[in-house]
């Protein structure tokens, strides 16, 4: 297949290239010789080894043709797919064992009410709310429009990234003024 390739590019460069006349004429020829002689060879190694399904790397060239253009379609999930197809076909080896490992059960987690943890054990969104409920008052008394600012510029005091830090001050700002109005109601 290189080889047919490597000619019909050379036969390109010999061709006139803004007539198609002349480059199928100059290029067709080993690209069809190429197919000829796989299907022969591909027809004769079956016969005489009798194979059942013989793969021919034109197959595997259009394959890979195929899988070319849905990476440039489809990028995320075309290497999301090749990760998990080579993941797959490459399993580790057992630690000493000639069986398979055994299937992982994973236990559901009990649910456990939410505690006030102290400072030292809270995590890093707790850390913000607190921050922001000792700077700023009272979570459901801030205004929409302030929780943007509030947040990006305490986010860092605890090691938090402000867009993680937005996100949490605005959920629990909407969660405390709907708190308060259920109460007030």
């Amino acid at each position: 297949m290189l080889c047919a390739a490597g000619s019909a590019l050379m036969n390109y460069a010999a061709a006139d290239i803004t007539s198609p006349r002349s480059v199928l004429a100059f290029c067709m020829p080993p690209v069809f010789l190429a197919v000829v002689a796989d299907r022969v060879a591909a027809t004769m190694r079956r016969h005489v080894l009798g194979m059942q399904d013989g793969r021919s790397p034109w197959a595997v060239l259009g394959t890979a043709a195929l899988y070319g253009l849905r990476l440039f379609l489809a990028f995320p999930s075309t290497c999301g797919g090749l990760r998990r197809w080579i993941l797959a076909a490459t399993p580790l080896p057992a630690a000493g064992e000639a069986s398979a490992p055994p299937a992982v059960v994973r236990q559901p987690r009990p649910a456990i009410a939410r505690q006030a943890r102290n400072t030292m054990s809270a995590t890093k969104t707790e850390k913000l709310l607190a921050l922001v409920a000792e700077r700023h008052g009272a979570l459901a008394d801030i205004p929409a429009d302030q929780v943007s600012k509030i947040a990006t510029a305490l986010a860092p005091e605890v090691d938090l990234h402000p867009a993680s830090g937005r996100t949490a001050l605005l959920r629990a700002v909407r969660a405390a003024q709907s708190e308060a109005e259920a109460d007030s109601a």
